[in-house]
C-alpha cells in the first residue's frame, strides 16, 4: 500500500512550510509505480495545475521508495461537497489535461488499434467492437503524454486551487492503453456520472451535467477523440468493479447497462 507522512520543513515550494512523503512499503509494484509518478510529475512541475515534487526519498530496503510533494488539502468527500465542486473540478482541471496533452504530441498513435485491451476480460466482445467500429469510422487518436487518472478522487487543492495528484504513467508505457487524451477524458466523465459519490456515499450513477460534458467535448480536436472518451469512461467502470467491496461489485454490474446507456447517448453529441 501506499502511504503519505507529513512533517514540518523550512519554506519552499508551493505549499509553504510543509511537506507530504508518498512511500511504497514493500511491494515492488507500487515501488515501480510510484517512481515513474515522481518523474512524471517532475517533468510537469512548472505547470500550475499539477502537484510540485521536490525530491526522492531513499530507504534501507531496495524495495522501499519515496518522494516528497507539498502538502495540500483533500476536497471533503460528502454529497454537497461533491456536488458543488464539479464546475470547479471540470473548468480547473481540463486547462491542466489539454496542457500535459500539447507536450510530447507523437501523431497518430503507434497503440491505436489497442490490441492489448483483447486480452483484458473486463472488455468483453461489444467493447471491442465499439473500440474497432469508432477507429473505423472516425480515425484514430493522436498518441500524445496523458496523466492517466485525473478524477475528482486525485484533485486536491492548493489553497481554493484544484491541483491534479497520482498520475498513472505506466499505465501507457507498457501498451496496455493507447496514450491519448480520450483516456483523461474517459476518467473524467467518470467523475461526472458520480464515481466518488457512488464510492464514499453509496449513491447511484447520473446523467452528467450538460454544460460541464460540453465543456469537456469543446476539448476534442477530433471526433474520434469524443467517441472514445465515452469508450473509455466505460471501459474505467468496467475495470473498478473488481477493486470494489463484494456487495459493490454487484451494484456496479446492475448499473453497467445504465451506464453504457449514457455514453453510447453522448457519444453522440
Amino acid at each position: 500500500m501506499t502511504s503519505i507522512a507529513t512533517f514540518n520543513a523550512p519554506p519552499y515550494g508551493r505549499s509553504g512550510a510543509s511537506l507530504a512523503v508518498v512511500k511504497s512499503g514493500t511491494d515492488e509494484k507500487i515501488t515501480r509505480r510510484l517512481r515513474a509518478q515522481y518523474r512524471w510529475l517532475k517533468r510537469f512541475s512548472h505547470n500550475e495545475g499539477i502537484v510540485g515534487v521536490y525530491r526522492e526519498v531513499t530507504y534501507p530496503s531496495p524495495h522501499e521508495y519515496g518522494y516528497e510533494m507539498e502538502l495540500l488539502t483533500p476536497i471533503p468527500m460528502h454529497k454537497r461537497s461533491l456536488l458543488s465542486d464539479l464546475e470547479p473540478y471540470v473548468s480547473e482541471v481540463l486547462p491542466t489535461l489539454h496542457a500535459v496533452w500539447q507536450c510530447g504530441n507523437l501523431g497518430t498513435s503507434r497503440m491505436c488499434e489497442w490490441h492489448p485491451i483483447c486480452e483484458w476480460p473486463e472488455g468483453g466482445p461489444d467493447l471491442h467492437g465499439w473500440w474497432y467500429q469508432i477507429v473505423r469510422d472516425y480515425g484514430r487518436p493522436d498518441e500524445c503524454e496523458t496523466h492517466g487518472d485525473p478524477t475528482m478522487e486525485n484533485v486536491l487543492l492548493r489553497g481554493k486551487r484544484r491541483v491534479l495528484v497520482d498520475p498513472l504513467p505506466d499505465v501507457t508505457s507498457d501498451g496496455r492503453a493507447p496514450s491519448c487524451r480520450a483516456l483523461d477524458m474517459g476518467k473524467v466523465l467518470q467523475s461526472l456520472i458520480g464515481y466518488e459519490r457512488i464510492r464514499w456515499m453509496g449513491d447511484e450513477p447520473t446523467y452528467p451535467d450538460a454544460v460541464l460534458v460540453h465543456k469537456l467535448r469543446e476539448r476534442c480536436t477530433r471526433d474520434c477523440d469524443w467517441h472514445l472518451a465515452c469508450w473509455a469512461c466505460l471501459f474505467h467502470v468496467r475495470r473498478l468493479i473488481p477493486y470494489q467491496e463484494h456487495m459493490m461489485q454487484f451494484a456496479w454490474l446492475k448499473w453497467l447497462p445504465r451506464i453504457e446507456e449514457m455514453m453510447r447517448e453522448l457519444a453522440q453529441l
